[in-house]
């Protein structure tokens, strides 16, 4: 996945969860992951559906969850917005949004 980010690359969290924040570069996405394997054994997007206009793209889909320490799965609507600079062939900017935040939390609370 590194190949398609800009070596500029902005993932942009909500600050409502507990790995919010600005994540910048192929080396911040790295941090990210990180960070995200630290609450949860599985990541798995599931069905997702690819929207196009310009350098824009939004994929709708289902993200489904395993906290790692109370092994409880979660899953819900997600959806991402993509930018993309098409003539490099690279995204330039992610901004993941999660449908049900509090069910999120308190599953994540769950393992404190």
């Amino acid at each position: 996945m590194a190949a398609t980010l800009a070596s500029d690359v902005k993932l942009i969290h909500s600050p409502d969860v507990p790995y919010g924040g600005v994540y910048e570069g192929p080396e911040g996405f790295r941090k990210w992951a990180e960070e995200m394997s630290r609450y949860f054994d599985i990541v798995d997007v599931q069905n997702p559906q690819v929207l196009e206009n310009g350098d824009l793209v939004v994929v709708v889909s289902n993200l489904k969850l395993r906290v790692r320490e109370s092994q409880q799965e979660w899953e819900n609507p997600f959806t991402q917005v993509i930018k993309v600079d098409r003539q490099k062939g690279v995204i330039t900017e992610i901004r993941p949004f999660y449908w049900d935040l509090k069910g999120l939390n308190a599953v994540l609370r769950r393992t404190a």
